[in-house]
């Protein structure tokens, strides 16, 4: 490896290691620490998003730097919903494209503090999750009825599949309290780490847009990112979020070409 790579990976491994060692001194606790079961987590987002397979656990992940946009098996709404009547509902069906069986597995670890509040720390491992990964504009224009349905950089059809890692923290207002959904979650989280590889085959959208040099040639698709709430954090730092006001060290999607 070059000397200077190494340097960089070892420079951003302490930088990971110091964000999350320090994360629990955001706020003191009392020490009374119990295990919930995963379907705390589950549970509330299969009833918020009651249509599609259960073969997902987190959001679909989007990163603004190379424009695209991972859908992860996140259930899109059917027809006739009064509330979406803008998306394309033909959607749901990728829901489910994926061969063989998810296998979601993970903990939730609930620390009750001082101030009457929980803090939450999940962890999930999913394995053989449906992915297709898009040029952002591409599934936008499409969601909204401006243009047909694209053609995924990878995953059309059945053709990839995604393994994953998250760790979030986030608070509840007492122990013991229902989990929010994968959205409400923001309001109240305090870091959040995903990293995944998925695999399948490149498209000719890929060649189109530059991610790959052979269309049909397998493709592999790293996604990583990493969000520490920062609420004192300063508008002039690079880094600084304008909605969330946050830190974002790593944010990314990248694509591979295996042959």
């Amino acid at each position: 490896m070059n000397r200077n790579n190494l340097s960089k990976l070892i420079l951003l491994t302490f930088l990971m290691f110091a964000i999350f060692s320090f994360i629990p001194v955001v706020e003191a606790s009392s020490g009374n620490v119990t295990k919930r079961p995963l379907d705390d987590w589950l549970d509330p987002n299969y009833a918020a998003f009651p249509w599609g397979e259960k073969n997902w656990a987190f959001y679909d992940f989007w990163n603004p730097y190379s424009g695209l946009v991972m859908k992860m098996g996140l259930p899109w709404p059917k027809a006739g919903l009064p509330d979406f009547p803008y998306i394309k509902f033909d959607m749901i069906y990728e829901n489910s494209l994926v061969e063989g069986v998810t296998v979601i597995t993970g903990t939730v670890t609930e620390r009750a503090l001082n101030d009457g509040t929980a803090l939450i720390t999940l962890h999930l491992d999913v394995k053989n999750s449906p992915v297709a990964v898009y040029l952002r504009s591409d599934f936008n224009s499409y969601c909204y009825g401006l243009a047909d349905k694209p053609q995924a950089v990878l995953g059309d059809g059945i053709d990839g599949y995604l393994d994953y890692k998250v760790v979030a923290k986030f608070i509840i207002p007492e122990p013991g309290a229902e989990l929010p959904n994968v959205f409400d979650m923001w309001y109240y989280y305090i870091s959040i780490n995903i990293h995944g590889i998925c695999y399948g085959t490149l498209t000719e959208r890929a060649v189109e847009l530059g991610f790959a040099e052979t269309a049909g040639a397998p493709g592999m698709v790293k996604l990583h990112s990493i969000a520490l709430f920062k609420p004192d954090f300063k508008e002039t730092h690079p880094k600084y979020d304008p909605f969330y006001g946050d830190l974002w060290p790593v944010d990314s999607i990248e694509v591979y070409e295996l042959s």
